[in-house]
């Protein structure tokens, strides 16, 4: 029996070198320059990867930011078509009211009180009729007055409307052109 495992470690012995070496040739046949070569490529590989995860993430952080300012220009114009609407709907109010007072002193034949000036009967119901009549003008005055304020308003909330309209179109423009750039920063990843 002795003999029996001396005779199977002589055997085993001998293939496993045989094992050794058949496995250990493959990796002596690599010489040192290409093992070099092979570890370049790979650090330039990585350094590829690396270089465009950053422009991806520098491409993606513009997205952001151009979305960002999107939405809150695109608040802004929706904002300004309001107020827009608000003070048209304000102006058309002071010129019915405007156009109705002309109205009705065309209908009188003169601005209201004039009457209770010209044919007063007494100095009390002339000098009072006199102030009706000065508060009327000064109420049909300051509406002219108010009316001319809301357009000129109106006129700088339109220019500021169609500044941040235009604005709301280059940023669309900017958005379309970031989300390009990281559509064609990931298909070069891939």
């Amino acid at each position: 029996m002795q003999w029996l495992r001396v005779r199977r470690t002589l055997l085993v012995f001998p293939l496993v070198f045989v094992w050794l070496l058949s496995t250990a040739f493959p990796a002596l046949s690599v010489t040192k320059a290409e093992r070099d070569a092979a570890c370049s490529d790979s650090r330039a590989a990585q350094q590829r990867l690396d270089d465009a995860r950053v422009r991806a993430n520098d491409a993606e952080n513009h997205y952001d930011a151009v979305n960002q300012e999107l939405e809150e220009v695109a608040l802004r114009v929706f904002q300004f078509r309001e107020r827009i609407d608000d003070k048209t709907a304000v102006i058309a109010e002071i010129r019915d009211n405007v156009m109705d007072r002309a109205v009705e002193m065309y209908m009188n034949g003169g601005s209201p009180g004039t009457e209770a000036v010209l044919f007063a009967t007494s100095v009390d119901a002339a000098l009072t009729g006199q102030e009706f009549l000065s508060v009327v003008t000064a109420e049909d005055i300051s509406s002219i007055d108010q009316l001319g304020a809301l357009k000129r308003d109106l006129e700088r909330i339109r220019n500021d409307w169609r500044a941040e309209q235009a604005r709301l179109t280059a940023l669309g423009r900017q958005a379309a052109a970031a989300a390009e750039q990281m559509n064609s920063i990931m298909e070069d990843q891939a």
